[in-house]
């Protein structure tokens, strides 16, 4: 079932937002269909710091704009070298990103092309700009590795007779198994939470994105976010609970109970194969 809700708009705020739609390249009516529902999105209150020296942060680049920051981007990438003291892949992956700009001749028909607007050869120059990873979506990626993050340091601290009540096949449940790559939107989630494994975050999830067997980079080869969903459901009221209980946030503090893990356990399997 859906909803219908309508607002009135002064004559200014009227033409502003719709040029702020069209330069999205949509109605005003999906415009502010996207904004509301972007509302109900994660907050993130490390985006919402009160900096005098942080300026806002874009919810929305246009195409123009996120390929000319690309582009001002890939040309100072080109000033400086790549750092003797990085990884392997490290290195290996900046060469990929630098040999994406093709050479001079390249460049010059790219130049062209817009200069002269043949949009039917647009794709040639955008064509290497992926869709935006909405909030929400970058969101769901970090509430997934918090979850697995804080279950997998409740394991360790779970005693021998709790894991063996636990059971095996809970305690598999329990373990990260990565996003399906094979999938559009889960490989977008992958390849942002790579990017995350990458800089240090969430260090003790780093073997899950092994290129060695059976991580495989974190391809789950299966869809996994309905079942991580699920997890979330049961995981996230728990969570807050123990946010809001007056503890000494010591080690351990806000480890789940072995009843608790059970619980987020068996969220993983579908209802109907329960």
């Amino acid at each position: 079932m859906t909803k219908v809700i309508s607002v009135r708009l002064q004559d200014e705020a009227w033409e502003e937002l719709s040029a702020i739609a069209t330069e999205h390249g949509l109605g005003i009516s999906e415009h502010a269909k996207s904004v509301l529902v972007g509302s109900l999105d994660r907050q993130d209150p490390r985006l919402g710091a009160n900096l005098s020296s942080q300026a806002t942060v874009p919810e929305q680049l246009t195409t123009v704009e996120r390929h000319t920051l690309a582009t001002l981007h890939r040309i100072l990438a080109r000033l400086v070298d790549a750092s003797p003291l990085a990884k392997e892949e490290q290195r290996r992956e900046l060469e990929f990103d630098l040999g994406r700009d093709g050479d001079q001749a390249d460049q010059l028909r790219m130049a062209r092309i817009i200069q002269q607007g043949w949009v039917s050869e647009y794709p040639t120059v955008f064509g290497d700009v992926i869709t935006e990873l909405p909030r929400r979506d970058s969101g769901l990626v970090l509430d997934i590795l918090d979850m697995f993050r804080f279950v997998g340091v409740s394991l360790e601290h779970l005693g021998t007779e709790d894991l063996d009540a636990l059971g095996s096949y809970a305690v598999r449940g329990l373990q990260f198994s990565g996003f399906d790559a094979n999938d559009s939107y889960e490989g977008a989630l992958l390849a942002y939470a790579q990017d995350l494994i990458q800089r240090g975050k969430w260090s003790m999830l780093a073997k899950h994105f092994s290129p060695e067997f059976p991580f495989d980079g974190g391809n789950s080869h299966h869809s996994a976010v309905p079942a991580y969903r699920r997890m979330l459901e049961v995981f996230t009221p728990i969570w807050r609970e123990k946010l809001r209980s007056d503890v000494d946030p010591g080690h351990g503090a806000f480890d789940l109970s072995r009843d608790e893990l059970a619980n987020v356990a068996a969220a993983r399997v579908h209802p109907n194969r329960r």
